[in-house]
């Protein structure tokens, strides 16, 4: 099993590579300009363990990630955890049928390419597995070298759909548009202005933009403004001078002036009171400030960004926010997705955060079982991808046998307290889709595997139009 970890690095995306018995491994992929590549991924389906350890190690030296499987079921599993370039499948599977697993691999995911492989090649076999789909029939025994060579074409280095940005994770349509509409901000200097929920990842957004700006050699500054009382948040962004209040013995540069030349970046903006927006407005517009008890006009250069999980129309609305403010830094806004409208990404997510805490604390890899996968799909998440990193580590931290089951994780099973929306309220389209999951539903008793392969979608997908539809799950 290993584990991999992206560094983003001026002369190329660096991809760390740790195994089980701790050895590290590094593999350099050449960097282009505006475009990031990410590693191919293969699923070796063979019920002899020393095979699947022998080409997983080969193919990791070629920098090419294997998930392995020695069962139908596991192969299944896998699939639906995390995007597969290339399947390789042995004809023969213990007391089961490669065959069969190409019929499931390919009603399951028809766009896979798969190769099967077998020491028992006959004619019948070969012209059945091409018909069902397979792309190569090969035969053992087999080269390493011949076998990479056949296996180049369908994992040829790509450009991701998504840039591989460090901590994010996400096969998301909306999110992907907004990483590339992120990464066309980070090039200029407009002031940005990130929305959503507590725990959408709106810190992640910041970063992006930062690293991949013209100022990521300069400073990046912090703030979070609801950790401060308003008088000490007015000395913390524009500092001030010496005696300007009682304790100010010395003079103080605030945020704005030591991130001269860098880039700002204040959170939870909606906690702020008015008088500090109007000169955060001033700072933002002319590009300067004066210090608390100074008559001095400092000019700064300062590349900012906010953030706010609070409805600023609203507060627009209500005068508890300025009009003016909003109105400057909304021409550029980026407004994240909850986790409840994105969930084809939460295996992803799970995996990624197991991943992380497997290499932190050096231990055995853990799995989730596939139920658990399920009850994570299930659920709404109304804290979101916080409160999804939380329920996944609490669940690796005390699950048994390294794997997760549904009760080793602190959440309830099905949709939280957001409700689906009323028939009343659904598009025509809407409606004749929540009747078919329904009918098909109902006709295989609830069995969620049989109703995705005859809908012809993933499981994550039926979980997801089952919450989206407020359908039990009987």
């Amino acid at each position: 099993m290993f584990y991999y970890v992206q560094i983003l690095h001026t002369t190329g995306v660096y991809t760390v590579q740790f195994t089980d018995t701790n050895t590290l491994y590094f593999h350099a992929f050449p960097k282009h300009d505006n475009m990031f590549y990410t590693m191919s991924r293969i699923l070796i389906l063979d019920d002899n363990q020393k095979i699947l350890d022998t080409l997983s190690r080969n193919f990791s030296t070629e920098g090419i990630e294997c998930r392995t499987a020695s069962n139908i079921k596991e192969a299944l599993d896998a699939l639906q955890c995390c995007p597969i370039d290339l399947a390789l499948v042995d004809v023969r599977i213990g007391d089961e049928n490669g065959i069969d697993a190409l019929k499931e691999i390919k009603q399951l995911t028809p766009e896979l390419p798969v190769m099967m492989i077998t020491g028992f090649a006959t004619i019948e076999t070969a012209v059945e597995a091409i018909k069902i789909g397979a792309n190569e029939y090969i035969k053992k025994p087999i080269k390493f070298s011949e076998l990479l060579e056949m296996v180049a074409p369908y994992i040829a280095e790509k450009p991701a759909e998504v840039p591989a940005i460090p901590n994010m994770q996400t096969r998301n349509p909306r999110m992907i548009s907004l990483i590339k509409k992120a990464l066309k901000l980070a090039q200029s200097n407009l002031s940005v202005l990130i929305l959503g929920e507590s725990g959408t990842g709106k810190e992640v957004f910041a970063d992006i933009i930062y690293h991949h700006s013209q100022r990521s050699e300069k400073q990046f500054l912090r703030v979070n403004c609801a950790a401060f009382p308003d008088t000490l948040l007015d000395n913390e962004l524009f500092g001030h001078e010496k005696g300007a209040y009682t304790g100010a013995t010395d003079r103080f540069q605030g945020v704005f002036e030591r991130a001269d030349k860098g880039t700002l970046f204040l959170d939870e903006l909606g906690d702020m009171p008015l008088p500090i927006q109007a000169k955060i407005l001033r700072a933002i517009q002319e590009h300067e400030i004066r210090r608390l008890g100074g008559k001095d006009i400092i000019n700064i250069d300062v590349r900012f960004i906010g953030a706010t999980n609070h409805d600023l129309e609203k507060m627009v609305a209500d005068k508890t926010f300025r009009g003016d403010l909003y109105y400057r830094l909304n021409c550029a806004a980026l407004t994240l997705p909850p986790l409840r409208e994105r969930k084809e990404d939460i295996p992803l997510l799970a995996e990624y955060f197991i991943n992380q805490l497997t290499i932190q604390n050096g231990s055995r890899p853990i799995k989730i079982a596939p139920e658990a996968m399920e009850k994570l799909i299930s659920y709404d998440w109304p804290g979101n991808i916080r409160e999804l990193k939380t329920a996944v580590t609490y669940g690796a931290t005390i699950c048994a046998d390294d794997v997760i089951y549904p009760d080793d994780l602190p959440i309830k099973s099905g949709s939280t307290e957001t409700q689906p929306p009323s028939a009343s309220k659904l598009s025509p389209r809407q409606a004749v889709e929540k009747e078919l999951y329904l009918r098909i539903l109902a006709k295989h008793d609830y069995n969620k595997k049989k109703t995705a392969e005859e809908l012809g979608v993933s499981r994550t997908t039926l979980y997801s139009k089952m919450s989206k539809y407020g359908i039990n799950e009987q």
